[in-house]
């Protein structure tokens, strides 16, 4: 696939990820900014090939039926953060069990309003809108040639998709969780630090085998979004949009030098611009400690294995 190509897939991301951003400028409702989003369209537009193993409407139904379900812990489950976040989780990895598919952007999706506390349906229906546009958008690319078409459902089961393995990652990430609540810095929990653990102990890929580079894409992305956000929003008084456009452009340009892409940094890039304001300058800290738990904890007790 030519690189004129790919920098066309990697611009109409740019502007979907702006117009995402435009309409929380325009209507005041955070809701609009789903940080996965940007993820989704490094795997599904920009990526030649499609980094999970799904079809494009079982992705619009997981996506919307874990938004709606994530919304309806927040309104009818009352609790601690940390039992909501383990509910989401056995959820989320039910269905993708269920399914047998492997769209890990998923659990962000479902984990995003636990730790905010959106409660506003408008979350699952910009969920749906958004994901209707990747999917459909990424079936044009395929059409016009803009994208090399791909089989994107295969029947066989991964080694990974058991309950033990499930059970074993949750187990793992719940010091961090409980951590995180006791001391107020949810943060660290932030949805696409979480998704890099499950990439991370599951992958047979390359990136298991460059840790400290994928460690560094996330502290960087999320030194992105953070500067973004200060300096754009707080200290210029421009819209989101405009913030968004750079700062997810910064972190193409930080794909190109490291010569990967990670879908997950360009989720968390977008997490400053949902947080709260006083929580933003902080953030690159709390990305570290999370980034650090989750990739020590892959590495110690999953990637090693894997490796035998």
């Amino acid at each position: 696939m030519s690189k004129t190509k790919q920098n066309i897939r990697i611009l109409l991301a740019l502007v979907l990820l702006a117009l995402m951003a435009l309409v929380t400028d325009i209507t005041g409702f955070r809701e609009s900014i789903i940080p996965e989003i940007a993820a989704l369209t490094v795997g599904f537009w920009v990526q030649d090939k499609q980094i999970w193993r799904i079809n494009r409407w079982k992705t619009l139904l997981l996506l919307s039926i874990v938004a709606i379900t994530a919304v309806l812990i927040v309104n009818y489950v009352p609790g601690p953060l940390t039992g909501r976040l383990c509910l989401v989780f056995i959820i989320v990895a039910s269905l993708l069990m269920a399914m047998n598919v492997t769209l890990t952007p998923a659990f962000a999706v479902g984990m995003l309003p636990v730790l905010l506390g959106i409660d506003s349906y408008l979350y699952p229906l910009a969920v749906f809108i958004i994901v209707s546009i990747i999917v459909l958008g990424q079936r044009m690319m395929d059409a016009s040639g803009l994208r090399e078409q791909e089989e994107l459902h295969h029947p066989m089961r991964p080694t990974w998709h058991t309950p033990l393995r499930w059970g074993a990652l949750l187990l793992t990430s719940l010091p961090l969780m409980i951590a995180a609540e006791e001391t107020g810095y949810r943060f660290c929990l932030a949805p696409p630090l979480i998704v890099t653990f499950i990439e991370l102990s599951n992958s047979k890929g390359g990136f298991r085998f460059r840790l400290l580079q994928t460690w560094g894409m996330l502290v960087i992305a999320s030194v992105i979004g953070t500067v973004s956000r200060l300096v754009i929003c707080a200290s210029l008084g421009l819209g989101k949009s405009l913030a968004v456009f750079v700062a997810e452009s910064l972190v193409f340009l930080m794909f190109s030098l490291f010569g990967k892409r990670f879908a997950p940094a360009a989720a968390i890039t977008l997490i400053p611009f949902v947080i709260p304001e006083s929580s933003v300058v902080f953030f690159p800290v709390f990305a570290i400690i999370g980034a650090t738990y989750f990739i020590l904890i892959a590495h110690t007790l999953f990637i090693k294995n894997n490796t035998k």
